[in-house]
């Protein structure tokens, strides 16, 4: 669980380096947000969506963010074919993914679904209620629903990475999903 941690350093590093380069200009702070991106890549995969986030948390319009992270997917893609020339397949490992659009949709339900059902148990409806209430909460503030949308984007891109294996949790069992939370 060491390169979690240290994924998590890099992530955190390269996202306050990249504020810094928001707020002060100086190219110096986007070349340590880079690096610090290759390093949280390179300890886990979970932290290859940093560019999404910080281009959901960058002002602008989609042309001017898409600008400012830049070097962020252009490291991305940079990764990808690397990746895919290690490991040999889309997933690696994981051979057997159904790659299917029914096969993801399953998945991408499951991803959303399964974290509530596994935390929340029979109590899941608390956990809606809850959400809708909060949501309110938000919305009802003044700029509250760019807020409430980017947080919702924010949650459905970390799925991203777990989408296509959610299929494994169920093969495992019915405490199949811990493996969800390691």
């Amino acid at each position: 669980n060491r390169h979690y941690m240290e994924g998590m350093f890099w992530a955190l590093l390269s996202l306050y380096m990249f504020v810094r380069f928001k707020k002060e200009g100086k190219t110096s702070f986007l070349i340590i947000s880079s690096l610090a991106y290759v390093l949280a890549s390179l300890s886990k995969e979970v932290y290859l969506l940093l560019p999404a986030f910080v281009f959901m948390l960058t002002d602008g319009n989609f042309a001017q963010r898409f600008k400012k992270t830049l070097p962020l997917w252009m490291l991305l893609l940079v990764y990808l074919p690397w990746r895919w020339l290690m490991l040999g397949r889309r997933m690696g490992g994981y051979y057997f993914i159904d790659w299917s659009f029914k096969g993801l949709l399953s998945n991408i339900m499951m991803a959303v679904t399964l974290p509530i059902r596994y935390v929340y148990g029979d109590y899941r409806n608390i956990f809606l209620i809850a959400f809708v209430l909060i949501s309110i909460m938000i919305i009802a503030k003044r700029g509250g629903l760019k807020m409430w949308v980017t947080a919702s984007g924010m949650y459905l891109v970390s799925l991203l990475p777990i989408i296509p294996i959610m299929g494994i949790f169920l093969l495992s069992g019915p405490s199949g999903g811990r493996y969800a939370f390691h």
